[in-house]
């Protein structure tokens, strides 16, 4: 198990300006890779309403799968973190499902959500992720499908926040892009959903 707080920025994009920090931040080829979240919720979306979240992360160049719960923490995001076999992953996207490993279920009680209740699939999110490091954090890009959706994403990584925002501050103002509101993923797949 693994405990971080989130610390990240993010922004939605044109397909345009998608390319444009592709070609200016030379994301061509750098760590490029696809995964799946599967995110679950009680059907009355009572993790929704603690503003938390509960993940499975599968890729296909790895053999484990990561169930990931984020809780709020400090004014920003715990992601507490499990490996899964990718049979326990896909037994639980198969069933629409999921039991938390004891790690998770130990959070969810400090938020108060009881192991008695079912957590069920409710959508599904694919990205295409291009990473690249540098001295401030990471810099990634996505291109996200979910539903009948699609669209693309900055997203700045850093392990400290003057670090991480004067990186997404830059990059955004080097391609005079403007900032944007941006829900993270899990919000825009429940807002495809309804829509």
């Amino acid at each position: 198990m693994s405990q971080e707080l989130e610390i990240e920025y993010k922004n939605l994009l044109t397909k345009t300006e998608y390319d444009q920090i592709m070609t200016e931040f030379q994301l061509n080829h750098e760590n490029l890779f696809t995964q799946t979240n599967y995110y679950f919720d009680t059907t009355d979306f009572q993790l929704k309403a603690h503003h938390s979240a509960l993940r499975i992360r599968t890729r296909p160049d790895q053999s484990y799968a990561e169930m990931t719960l984020k809780t709020p923490k400090e004014g920003q995001l715990l992601e507490t973190t499990t490996q899964l076999t990718m049979e326990q992953a896909q037994s639980f996207i198969q069933q629409q499902t999921i039991e938390p490993t004891a790690e998770i279920v130990q959070e969810l009680q400090k938020i108060g959500l009881e192991q008695s209740e079912s957590l069920t699939l409710f959508a599904e999110l694919t990205t295409t992720r291009r990473e690249k490091q540098v001295p401030q954090g990471t810099i990634v890009l996505d291109h996200s499908w979910y539903g009948t959706q699609e669209d693309f994403e900055l997203e700045v990584e850093s392990t400290m926040e003057t670090d991480g925002l004067e990186l997404f501050q830059a990059i955004l103002q080097q391609c005079n892009i403007p900032h944007r509101k941006t829900p993270n993923k899990i919000r825009r797949a429940q807002q495809a959903l309804q829509s």
